[in-house]
């Protein structure tokens, strides 16, 4: 009886420092995989972030070139200085950034808000002709002279905003 107690005791005195290693390295891979979740969700989280950013600023870039376009179109014309023409008579021939002739306070916190005050993003526009309407193209992307957080997977977000205008 003294032998099967001697026995059973070397069984029950616990764990090998084998086991205990493997213990350690399988929670030890499970906790950087969970660490690089979170990761990646906030590099998408940032990434969505800019996207939707850059699209409120197209949004409004389009919207306010649809305001100047009625507003010249009251009687009598109500034309304030945006540096856009009003009557857009022609294509631009090619993207134009904003503020368009320099126009800041016309686009900027005071005006349509279009412009971002930290200068993260640039936006510009093009207007080409499509027939009986104006196409009128807003695209908005980081700005790559300014430092963006997680650059890589933000700067590689740009947005293409398109509408039309009814010609006269």
């Amino acid at each position: 009886m003294i032998r099967l107690n001697r026995t059973h005791a070397r069984r029950q005195r616990g764990l090998t420092l084998i086991e205990v290693l493997v213990a350690f390295f399988i929670l030890f891979v499970v906790t950087v995989a969970i660490l690089e979740m979170f990761s990646m969700a906030t590099a998408v989280n940032m990434g969505s972030q800019a996207r939707t950013e850059l699209g409120y600023r197209a949004e409004r870039a389009i919207e306010g070139i649809r305001l100047l376009y009625s507003l010249a179109n009251l009687v009598p014309p109500v034309l304030p200085d945006c540096g856009i023409a009003a009557t857009m008579p022609a294509p631009t021939g090619g993207p134009v950034d904003f503020p368009p002739g320099g126009k800041t306070a016309c686009w900027g916190p005071t005006g349509y808000n279009v412009l971002d005050p930290e200068d993260r993003f640039v936006l510009s526009y093009e207007i080409t002709d499509g027939g009986l309407v104006w196409i009128l193209t807003v695209t908005a992307r980081p700005n790559e002279n300014k430092p963006v957080p997680l650059y890589d997977r933000v700067a590689a977000k740009a947005v293409r905003y398109v509408a039309q205008i009814p010609r006269d």
